[in-house]
């Protein structure tokens, strides 16, 4: 989280000093955001960064979206709530295997 608000706070000052509006996160729905335009520059910028200083890259992105209404009352889910898994190093990949009936 740390590397996020430093990546934040680079990419907000690369946008004021191009004088360039700083990416947004579309909302489409009931709170749900369906472009991640800022998101997308902020992770990036990780990246950008951890380059820059010579740090060994990430692998992979793993990140949790809690979107949507509640399931139910006082519930801790979201009916929209998922999971984005970005692989960024595909020697990482070791196999992968589909589900029947899954599409």
């Amino acid at each position: 989280m740390n590397e996020l608000a430093l990546a934040y706070e680079a990419t907000k000052g690369i946008s004021e000093a191009a004088g360039t509006a700083l990416p947004k996160n579309s909302v489409l729905q009931k709170g749900i955001f369906m472009m991640r335009q800022l998101d997308c520059a902020v992770i990036q910028m990780v990246h950008e960064i951890r380059m820059d200083e010579g740090m060994d890259a990430y692998d992979t992105v793993y990140g949790v979206f809690e979107e949507g209404g509640l399931v139910y009352p006082g519930a801790g889910f979201k009916d929209r709530t998922h999971v984005q898994i970005a692989i960024r190093n595909p020697e990482m990949i070791l196999g992968y295997f589909r589900v029947d009936g899954m599409t």
